[in-house]
């Protein structure tokens, strides 16, 4: 498939700090693994590049679509883990599944940790700390928050940064990219407000503003979607449009299909989840395959 022209521009800019307001379905991946091939194809050493983005599963596929080892591509967490390693770090990593405290004490203590310590202290926080402590375990969010400590020591080598799905960023986050930022380093970040639905966890999609002024990033925008019909276009834009706060951008759908939508209410989760589970089946009856639903 060519690159549309927003996709093109977004590859060509050369702007040290840029943000790509990129849509649900506009080949926003795409334009991230084309400009990392760009750069490495004008000569740009691999281990100057680094990208970062939010699971495993994403960087994994990232560096698969790339086809070059040699670019670094994690998460904020795997990233600062493997610096700490590099200078001595044996502490072991606790599986939070593995605790003895509740999910919601477990969210608590995370969204603490990753606000920087913002706000009141959860009353399950010295007991949490104490437990690790006592086991000489350290989770996540202490990997970001150790690696934050060498921030008067650190001096980063990368010249390019990329950072995917910006909107899921928390304050910790933040602080560790303005870390990764030396003198000469090029930053392009990408990411969609609408999308953002991990504010629960601490994500913070309003430091999308944040970095466009602290850095007086461009602003660019990708707005063709390719995944999906039109009528799921025109509802969805009609929808977000009620949302005041968010850097405004509309979706145009590319597909010709005119596509079908219906809207349903429920009483209850119960009648909700069985209607789903009916309907799956009357798919599959149909001769629909299971990985053509979602």
């Amino acid at each position: 498939m060519l690159l549309n022209k927003e996709q093109q521009q977004a590859i060509n800019l050369q702007d040290r700090f840029i943000f790509l307001l990129a849509g649900a379905g506009t080949g926003k991946t795409r334009t991230v693994i084309k400009k990392i091939k760009h750069l490495l194809v004008s000569g740009v050493n691999p281990g100057d590049i680094l990208a970062i983005t939010f699971t495993r599963k994403a960087a994994e596929e990232m560096q698969l679509r790339l086809g070059n080892e040699d670019v670094l591509i994690n998460t904020f967490h795997g990233f600062c883990y493997g610096e700490l390693q590099s200078r001595g770090l044996q502490k072991k990593i606790v599986d939070p599944a593995s605790l003895p405290f509740t999910q919601h004490e477990l969210l608590l203590v995370a969204n603490y940790k990753n606000s920087l310590q913002g706000g009141k202290t959860p009353l399950i926080y010295n007991t949490y700390k104490e437990y690790l402590e006592s086991k000489e375990l350290i989770d996540f969010d202490d990997i970001m928050l150790m690696f934050l400590k060498l921030k008067n020591k650190y001096i980063s080598k990368y010249k390019y940064i990329f950072v995917d799905e910006f909107q899921d960023t928390n304050e910790l986050q933040y602080e560790i990219l303005k870390m990764l930022i030396n003198s000469d380093t090029k930053v392009f970040a990408v990411g969609d407000p609408d999308q953002s639905i991990y504010r629960f966890r601490g994500a913070n999609p309003e430091i999308i503003n944040r970095y466009l002024d602290d850095f007086n990033a461009t602003l660019l925008t990708l707005g063709h979607n390719y995944r999906s019909s039109t009528k799921i276009i025109k509802y969805a834009n009609s929808s977000i449009s009620k949302n005041i706060h968010r850097i405004k951008k509309t979706l145009t759908p590319n597909r010709k299909a005119d596509g079908y939508v219906e809207v349903l209410e429920f009483l209850n989760q119960e009648k909700e989840a069985n209607f789903i589970l009916n309907k799956i089946r009357e798919l599959i009856s149909m001769e629909y395959k299971i990985s053509d639903i979602a």
